[in-house]
């Protein structure tokens, strides 16, 4: 590893991305100067796009690729296939990072050799409240072992692994360690950061993690898949999810974990999904989460009861 090591920030951009100048700003601006910004365009607003042309002229490592892929999942491993770096960050358009997030990290390097995920915390904020600081993705008693900012974990130590941790934008990952283990998005399938982030906390033999929060995450984005059949996408991701668990001999360990997620991402879902498809994603529900009550021990289906 290198001591000051590039770091590739792959920026998936879209036409719903409505805050990219802010974004690119705090990126831009980050105190840590090694990194590479590759924008994947994806039917990108005309304002977008000459914000880019803006930032492109002044600095080069901003990097554009136009895109026509029908999900984010299938740009981010189009991403990662572009990336130069050492390293590899997920950002998102509509939110921002703290103009230190990258040195703190590159610190954190001289503690734990070959360190494979970084895990940092983000708060979330409203558009009308944005100067107050809302609650963030995990809290510190999420964490097991944290005795100093430098402790170096396993995903052993992480409290809700399923229901607290399936954001991307807020860890940053070795690209060998993603290579080595054949770890990429499902290519065209939303909500694939799930699985994503469950093969990566469990695969990683390092991950050093902060209560801190370095980046802020807008409330009320648009959600990839709204209003479209890509919904029934989440059934997919939670049957791989299943199988991934059940192969690493972790699913009797992680059992009630991944009910609650079941039971937390499927109504999530039939929200956003069309009015004409919701008679069929409900019964899809609760095909679903029946099946696998049914394949639940008895001690786990009592618990549930109680």
């Amino acid at each position: 590893m290198h001591k000051e090591p590039l770091i590739s920030i792959i920026l998936n951009i879209d036409e719903n991305s409505q805050y990219l100048e802010k974004c690119l700003k705090t990126l831009t601006f980050q105190m840590y100067k090694n990194i590479e910004i590759i924008c994947l365009e994806n039917n990108i607003s005309n304002e977008n796009s000459e914000i880019l042309n803006n930032y492109a002229k002044k600095d080069t490592i901003i990097k554009r690729f136009p895109q026509n892929d029908e999900c984010s999942s299938s740009a981010r491993n189009f991403g990662m296939l572009l990336s130069t770096g050492e390293y590899i960050s997920f950002a998102n358009p509509d939110d921002w990072a703290m103009l230190d997030l990258y040195q703190v990290f590159v610190n954190s390097l001289n503690s734990a050799d070959d360190l494979d995920v970084y895990m940092f915390n983000t708060s979330f904020y409203s558009d009308k409240y944005e100067d107050i600081p809302g609650f963030e993705f995990f809290d510190e008693e999420d964490i097991l072992n944290n005795d100093t900012k430098d402790t170096p974990h396993t995903f052993k130590d992480i409290r809700s692994l399923l229901t607290k941790n399936f954001f991307i934008t807020n860890k940053i990952y070795r690209k060998q360690f993603l290579e080595e283990n054949n770890i990429r998005f499902v290519d065209n399938k939303i909500a694939s950061e799930s699985l994503f982030n469950v093969q990566t906390l469990i695969k990683a033999k390092t991950i050093i993690i902060t209560p801190e929060a370095y980046c802020r995450h807008r409330f009320n984005q648009h959600i990839e898949g709204s209003d479209t059949e890509k919904v029934f996408d989440i059934f997919y991701i939670n049957h791989e999810i299943f199988n991934f668990l059940s192969k690493e001999n972790l699913m009797n360990y992680y059992l009630m974990e991944f009910f609650n997620f079941m039971c937390n991402s499927y109504p999530a879902y039939y929200k956003i999904c069309p009015e004409n498809l919701k008679y069929n994603y409900f019964e899809a529900m609760r095909n679903d989460l029946l099946g696998f009550y049914n394949i639940m021990p008895q001690g786990a289906k009592d618990f549930l009861k109680t």
